[in-house]
């Protein structure tokens, strides 16, 4: 066991090589040979991720044929890694979500707050992020009248599933989705304290100062401009 222990990190070691090299490739050289990428996530941080997550050679094939695939004649559109997995991402009945809500947001004295007046709108689309069949993640999604501005509400990863990039996917996914109908378009929420490191993560930012939601906690409003000039590889 000890042993096999030990291959497996040096393996995990060894993979982190070509991550530097690529790291290298992002902050210096990629805005200025190759534009802009056609898939989320971008090819360079396909291969980061494929070489955190496979050995080395299953991680080089599937970045070098990701690579071959990302030209003006190819696919485009959101292609994350999948393993063996069973990765799905759908839309949801209202009445669907909001049991996951109160189960990964709210304490049995706040479930009125796990139900949105905007939950049965027209505008209002309810997503989950489903991994062999369990629900892992999900989101409300409300746009405005023009589809200029969108606001994510009750976002949530069940506690098992957290730290782990499942709700990293479901965020881009959304985003993609939304930019294949606009060139550019806002979107926003009010993030729990606790939250705001990981939209930070995903590039939103900070706006205004922090204020506090009857019985749930301090928030602060967190924005993120969506362009399809800043895909970069």
């Amino acid at each position: 066991m000890e042993l096999n222990g030990l291959k497996q990190n040096k393996i995990i070691l060894f993979n982190y090589i070509p991550i530097f090299f690529i790291t290298i490739y992002r902050l210096l050289f990629a805005r200025f040979f190759f534009g802009n990428c056609r898939f989320i996530p971008s090819c360079s941080e396909y291969a980061i991720e494929a070489f955190k997550k496979f050995n080395f050679f299953k991680a080089f094939k599937i970045s070098f044929f990701r690579i071959l695939r990302c030209h003006p004649f190819g696919s485009h559109g959101y292609d994350p890694i999948i393993d063996k997995e069973d990765f799905l991402i759908k839309k949801v009945p209202a009445s669907y979500i909001k049991k996951f809500r109160i189960i990964a947001l709210y304490k049995s004295n706040q479930r009125k707050s796990a139900f949105y007046k905007e939950d049965s709108k027209k505008n209002t689309k309810h997503y989950l992020l489903f991994i062999n069949k369990k629900v892992v993640s999900g989101l409300t999604l409300i746009k405005d009248v023009d589809c200029k501005k969108y606001q994510i509400r009750g976002m949530f990863t069940l506690p098992k599933f957290r730290a782990m990039g499942y709700g990293s996917k479901l965020l881009r996914k959304i985003e993609f989705d939304n930019l294949d109908k606009n060139k550019h378009f806002k979107i926003w929420c009010n993030a729990r304290v606790e939250a705001i490191d990981f939209y930070k993560k995903n590039n939103y930012k900070i706006v205004g100062e922090e204020f506090l939601i009857k019985n749930i906690g301090l928030h602060y409003r967190m924005e993120k401009n969506c362009e399809k000039k800043f895909l970069r590889k």
